[in-house]
């Protein structure tokens, strides 16, 4: 016979890895789900969720822990498609395209930090360009382990399709920050205008 303190104990822990594979996103009002991932971000065994809700004028990254707590990132309310979400070698890789004619590409690259107990924003890329081939454009990589900002002019040539763009007038800045939340990830297009691309 099992002993009532040990079935409660081992009880307690099948209901704790249930609800663990059992997380689903939180929607707002009138907001739907474009994109869901699951994946064990922060590495503990049970599976956590990030997710992008889209509402009539907002859309949000969520990401949620099977721990506890979950953080969120508003981005640009007007997607050309849907988000992508991938996790790989530790990595939740957030890629969005928005815009117009004059589209904004963008990759944000996150990992779990143990010490801050949440998602770190460890890389930032994006590229700003003419979808129609209309105006020169302009690409960011940013790596914020080492601090190093890429950049680079994209100029407008006459051969048109993939090969529309030739890469030019790269430079690499140092621009160190301490850890960066998910919540606190700069604006892409902001960031390109601190640098001198928009």
């Amino acid at each position: 016979m099992i002993p009532m303190r040990m079935m409660i104990l081992a009880l307690a822990g099948m209901v704790t890895a249930t609800q663990a594979w059992a997380l689903e996103p939180a929607l707002g009002a009138g907001a739907e789900l474009e994109v869901r991932l699951d994946g064990d971000f922060d590495t503990d065994g049970a599976m956590d969720i990030a997710y992008v809700a889209r509402g009539e004028e907002s859309r949000t990254l969520h990401v949620t822990l099977a721990t506890g707590g979950s953080v969120l990132l508003n981005l640009d309310p007007y997607p050309l498609g849907s988000a992508t979400l991938n996790f790989t070698k530790g990595v939740l890789l957030v890629e969005d395209l928005t815009g117009g004619t004059s589209a904004l590409a963008t990759m944000r690259r996150y990992r779990f930090d143990k010490a801050g107990g949440q998602m770190r924003l460890i890389g930032l890329d994006a590229t700003y360009y003419s979808r129609t081939q209309a105006h020169d454009g302009f690409v960011m990589s940013w790596n914020l382990y080492t601090g190093r900002l890429t950049t680079m002019v994209l100029r407008l040539n006459k051969k048109g399709g993939d090969e529309a763009y030739n890469r030019i007038d790269q430079k690499i800045i140092r621009r160190p920050s301490g850890k960066v939340w998910l919540p606190d990830t700069p604006d892409p297009e902001e960031l390109m205008n601190e640098v001198g691309g928009r």
